[in-house]
């Protein structure tokens, strides 16, 4: 079975809301990543097709560093082509096995992600019973401190491909805690937060 984990940026919090990025990495057991796929979408074609933005989440994204928002604020990939293509992504690595397709938390990336497959109309490249959530995962399986623990921060987040490679680790740690593996063979950097 394989594993991807998708993570979305964006200029609001709800089902509707413009999607600037789009990350999404496939990985093993073990947390090692196979295909990356990466898109910035191009704001101003997405607002024609009108995707909500929210004042508040633009406020926030205004308080981001400068490269963070500059590159997250640079897109040029009209939203349907990002969809077509991250659909071809998932269908080209996947091909005929079972996927599990994680996100922090799907209710959040993977719903706004499916409001775009259906405006678009592009076929869901996954079922919802492929769907799982790493926040429960983590809550349901003492790993919250890990979080902090052996996650090193990066410049770089609100980056969705970083994040992807963010939670992926972030996984892969508690997994190993939960089968007695040292998770620091993962090589996850303490975080200052430690």
């Amino acid at each position: 079975m394989k594993e991807l984990m998708i993570d979305i940026e964006t200029l609001g919090v709800k089902r509707g809301c413009l999607i600037l990025s789009i990350g999404a990495k496939f990985f093993d057991k073990n947390g090692l990543t196979d295909a990356s796929f990466y898109s910035v979408l191009n704001r101003s074609m997405s607002e024609l097709h009108s995707w909500e933005v929210d004042e508040k989440t633009l406020e926030w994204w205004y308080d981001q560093d400068p490269d963070v928002r500059n590159e997250a604020f640079s897109g040029k990939t009209h939203p349907g082509t990002a969809i077509e293509n991250l659909a071809s992504f998932i269908l080209k690595h996947k091909g005929d096995e079972e996927i599990k397709v994680w996100a922090n938390p799907p209710q959040f990336d993977l719903e706004i992600l499916k409001a775009y497959f259906h405006f678009y109309e592009v076929k869901l490249p996954w079922s919802h019973r492929d769907e799982r959530c790493l926040r429960t995962y983590v809550y349901e399986n003492g790993g919250k401190e890990l979080k902090y623990k052996y996650l090193n921060a990066s410049n770089e987040r609100h980056n969705a491909l970083v994040d992807c490679d963010l939670q992926i680790r972030y996984l892969t740690a508690l997994r190993s805690v939960m089968q007695g593996v040292d998770p620091s063979i993962f090589h996850l950097n303490p975080s200052k937060n430690a």
